[in-house]
């Protein structure tokens, strides 16, 4: 005749209880990163908004400097003002030129940020393309 064994109680409701632990630990850590999911989808979200609404006007402003920047040469030659103020001019132009393409970098980077916060690319908007 064999014998059984008796099933040993304690250690079953200890493994139990290990694995209980192990499962809530598992459920705090899933809802501690969907929370953080969440807040990084709401930031990124918000940061696009800001970003686009930057660029729009950066752009403006490009656009704006090109008439500008002939309205002084043409008032250079005709020697209503300095080469100083001229350079002047160019210089800002230059830096509000570099200001739009560090934005524009901003704003690609925080859209790639937010699509692969959704794990799927998303398309770029028409006005996220560099200006000719």
């Amino acid at each position: 005749m064999s014998e059984l064994p008796f099933p040993n109680e304690q250690q079953n409701s200890g493994q139990r209880a290990l694995a209980q632990h192990d499962l809530t630990a598992l459920q705090v850590d899933l809802e501690n990163q969907t929370q953080s999911t969440r807040r990084n989808h709401e930031l990124t979200a918000a940061r696009l908004k800001d970003l686009a609404a930057s660029l729009t006007v950066r752009e403006q402003a490009m656009k704006t400097n090109g008439s500008r920047l002939a309205l002084t040469r043409n008032a250079y030659e005709l020697g209503m003002i300095t080469l100083l103020e001229v350079e002047t001019v160019e210089n800002s132009i230059y830096q509000s030129t570099q200001a739009y393409y560090d934005a524009l970098l901003d704003y690609v980077d925080t859209y790639i940020d937010y699509a692969r916060l959704h794990g799927k690319p998303l398309p770029m908007p028409a006005f996220c393309q560099p200006v000719k």
